[in-house]
């Protein structure tokens, strides 16, 4: 379940993160913003459902973070059959809600592994975000420019 970074979401009206391509596919599924999709066979986190994350920053233990991808809210709607595992999910139903905003996917790219720091585009890279991302990982300053290092040192 690849749109733009894997959603879960809880039972019952919950709300996770997903990651979707641009046009809103994935795995060869078509998804559409603000409408419920439906899988009729029993779900299997991992293996079977449309699967999702309570956690944006826990999308990025399964997929890399990907500036051109669309990270998505999601719900689980109440009455759909859940398998969790930790803080992933698989249901029976999930309703794509809102585009996560860019900065806020890229800092929970750098919060879940500092290293993506190399992939957030310069005009997201912030003192707040850099710092999040060496905080996470020292080695994440090599991807830091010399301005944001000495802004950070300062």
């Amino acid at each position: 379940f690849d749109v733009a970074a894997t959603s879960h979401s809880r039972i019952g009206n919950g709300a996770g993160f997903d990651d979707i391509r641009a046009e809103l596919v994935c795995q060869s599924f078509q998804f559409y913003e603000g409408v419920t999709a439906h899988h009729r066979d029993p779900v299997v986190v991992g293996a079977h459902g449309l699967h999702a994350c309570r956690d944006l920053a826990d999308v990025f233990k399964f997929y890399s973070y990907r500036p051109t991808r669309a990270y998505h809210r999601v719900v689980v709607p109440a009455g759909a059959t859940v398998s969790e595992r930790g803080t992933e999910l698989a249901a029976t139903r999930l309703t794509v809600g809102e585009r996560v905003p860019d900065a806020e996917v890229a800092m929970a790219a750098v919060r879940a592994n500092g290293l993506m720091l190399r992939r957030v585009p310069s005009e997201l890279r912030t003192h707040e975000l850099c710092a999040a991302a060496i905080a996470q990982n020292p080695a994440a300053a090599e991807y830091a420019s010399q301005f944001e290092l000495r802004t950070l040192a300062a």
